[in-house]
């Protein structure tokens, strides 16, 4: 919520986000922030490799999806 709220409050270059959030999960927080911005740039990042989550997050529009763990050189 308090992401949502910012998002909406600020401008905002890139998310960055997990598929494990503390009381939902990044693609129910990505689907809120694709009904406010369908421009803004998203990465996700996930242990999992599942192909539910992965045809759930092609819909999304996303920059990447990215396995953990992440080589954060991939993020230059």
């Amino acid at each position: 919520k308090d992401a949502t709220m910012t998002l909406k409050n600020q401008r905002i270059d890139i998310i960055i986000s997990d598929i494990n959030l503390p009381k939902d999960n990044g693609i129910k927080f990505i689907q809120e922030v694709r009904k406010i911005d369908k421009t803004i740039p998203v990465i996700l990042l996930s242990a999992f490799t599942d192909t539910k989550y992965l045809l759930e997050a092609t819909k999304l529009k996303l920059v990447d999806y990215l396995t953990k763990p992440v080589d954060f050189k991939t993020l230059n």
